[in-house]
């Protein structure tokens, strides 16, 4: 059986490995053989299984998508969420016992859920499903590093999950000032899996 401090570093090697999240989007990009904007279009249209025109849910604009590696998106969202909530799960015991710590690492496991939950509903496959893992990645992420910024008084993971919930509100609304679609649901996404990655490598330097 693994000791605490064991489970602990297993957790952390967990976050780190989160970075792959990155790399594959990025061959993934570079993979498209439809334009892809990184300012314009949603994450998930990497993870698209079709070619052809995709009409946005949000506002009713088309883009065309082409994403040959749609698999290795896909399974990249799965693996991310497994990892998250792998890594938490590992961790449970060495974070400090208070109930908004607790709360915060259920949302961290349902945000990991979420991920997995993206990964087997693609957008044009079923939508409303993708979108309701979606939202319990982001609402779940984010929520959980507010409690547990404010709780510990970590004020950078409460700096990244206020990013967080508020470009996915930003989002929600279509109000990306001026910085397009793309990007803002990025702010909304990324700040999770840079937080988990950070506190992965801080956790190995103890």
């Amino acid at each position: 059986m693994l000791t605490h401090p064991s489970r602990a570093r297993f957790a952390a090697y967990a976050w780190i490995l989160l970075v792959l999240f990155f790399v594959v989007q990025a061959i993934a990009q570079a993979a498209s053989t439809a334009p892809y904007s990184f300012t314009g279009q949603f994450v998930s249209d990497l993870g698209n299984t079709a070619c052809g025109p995709w009409e946005y849910f949000t506002d009713g604009s088309v883009v065309e998508i082409c994403s040959p590696a749609h698999g290795l998106v896909n399974a990249s969202f799965a693996l991310s969420g497994i990892l998250l909530a792998a890594g938490t799960l590992l961790a449970w015991r060495s974070w400090p016992a208070r109930r908004a710590v607790t709360v915060a690492k259920v949302l961290l496991v349902v945000a990991g859920t979420g991920w997995v939950v993206v990964s087997l509903a693609p957008e044009n496959e079923n939508l409303t499903a993708h979108g309701l893992g979606a939202m319990m990645m982001l609402a779940g992420g984010s929520a959980a590093m507010i409690l547990l910024g404010a709780s510990l008084r970590q004020w950078w993971t409460l700096a990244a999950g206020v990013i967080a919930a508020a470009a996915t509100v930003l989002t929600l609304a279509q109000a990306y000032l001026g910085l397009g679609l793309g990007v803002m649901e990025r702010l909304a996404v990324f700040p999770l899996l840079l937080w988990a990655i950070g506190t992965g490598v801080t956790r190995l330097r103890r």
